[in-house]
């Protein structure tokens, strides 16, 4: 059950909003792990690796990139 892996984004814009659930979201700067609710985003500006997980219920999150996305789970 859940998820734990990356998102990978390959494109100079990525924008990602969490329309159910919580996902939880490790920023890359220093590792902090991240509530985040519905109507939460994270995005990135270059090719980038977003850590995220979920084990408590099931998330919906819209994506939006102007590159490929790759989903690896752990």
């Amino acid at each position: 059950n859940g998820f734990d892996g990356t998102i990978l984004s390959d494109g100079t814009e990525f924008h990602g909003v969490v329309i159910q659930g919580d996902l939880d979201y490790k920023m890359p700067q220093n590792q902090e792990i991240k509530l985040m609710d519905p109507g939460s985003s994270f995005s990135s500006t270059s090719k980038a690796i977003h850590t995220v997980s979920n084990t408590k219920s099931d998330v919906i999150v819209y994506i939006r990139t102007n590159g490929n996305i790759y989903i690896q789970q752990k």
